[in-house]
């Protein structure tokens, strides 16, 4: 009886297993490398065989031929792109699929380094959950993320660079930019889509003025979670530009508009020019009247 019921259990195994394929060529980013099958030691990554990067490679454009299916690719470890070559200040990066299906680029572990545009085409989903995004820091430095391409941002550490959602989504629900530097804005265009959640943070960022191209919510319609726990940092600003630039463009909390009327019910801003969200009332708040009347004046 025993044997019996021990076989079922051996046989589902074998139908959910999963085959693997690890990049074992040429460095990533340079002569299509990813598209060649004796670059991987099991044939090139595709439905049911997910390829698996950890090694250094160069800024470059590579692309997974898909064949309709879908496709998973995680880079775990090694740089791509030179941090002690400044040469690399103005190369690309750009991720791509062909072929009808999709691709999901895994980013957990893996770094890139100096990058001006990192983009990420149609088709492709990125998911960051751990490692190390440095932008060269010059003017327009970015994630650009294409139409029909979406970013989920939960984990990682970036600097010198902006998120740009062209007709696309956007999701920043974890990580933190420590520079967000001059015209390295966050923004969304065409009918782009930029959502923030989590413990998604900005700290630190530069600028002189409201007003001018430094300004991170430059012409962006923005979506913050009500359960957001992060923070955005500008040393220079107070509730005032706070406010005054958030009225410059469409900023969201739980599906309220802010602007400076209601602010206070949403935000407070500290002495280091730190923006926080007010957490909404517990539970065991709300049993008062006190945290009766605050949640109806933040849903009002």
């Amino acid at each position: 009886m025993k044997a019996l019921k021990f076989i079922p259990i051996i046989t589902l195994t074998a139908i959910h297993a999963h085959a693997a394929t690890s990049f074992i060529g040429d460095p990533i980013g340079t002569d299509d490398s990813l598209g060649i099958a004796s670059n991987w030691d099991n044939g090139l990554p595709g439905s049911g065989n997910d390829g698996s990067i950890s090694t250094d490679g160069e800024l470059g454009n590579i692309s997974i031929a898909n064949g309709g299916s879908s496709v998973t690719v995680t880079h775990s470890s090694g740089t791509i792109g030179d941090p002690n070559d400044e040469i690399t200040n103005y190369r690309d990066f750009s991720i791509s699929t062909s072929g009808g299906g999709s691709l999901t680029w895994q980013v957990d572990g893996g770094n890139y380094a100096e990058f001006r545009v990192f983009t990420v085409g149609s088709g492709v989903t990125l998911n960051v959950t751990d490692g190390i995004l440095a932008g060269s820091g010059t003017g327009g430095t970015r994630l650009q993320v294409a139409s029909g391409a979406v970013a989920n941002i939960t984990g990682g550490t970036f600097s010198g660079m902006g998120f740009w959602a062209d007709g696309s989504t956007i999701n920043l629900l974890g990580g933190t930019i420590d520079n967000l530097v001059s015209n390295t804005v966050i923004r969304t265009y065409n009918g782009g889509i930029l959502n923030i959640g989590g413990d998604f943070s900005i700290n630190g960022m530069a600028s002189t003025a409201v007003g001018n191209n430094n300004n991170f919510f430059t012409a962006s319609e923005w979506t913050i979670a009500a359960d957001w726990t992060g923070s955005m940092t500008n040393e220079a600003w107070g509730r005032t530009e706070w406010v005054t630039e958030i009225e410059s463009t469409t900023l969201t909390v739980g599906g309220v508009q802010i602007n400076d009327s209601n602010f206070d019910d949403y935000f407070t801003v500290n002495g280091t020019g730190t923006l926080s969200a007010i957490p909404e009332p517990s539970s065991s708040a709300l049993l008062g009247l006190g945290g009766l009347a605050l949640i109806m004046r933040r849903r009002k």
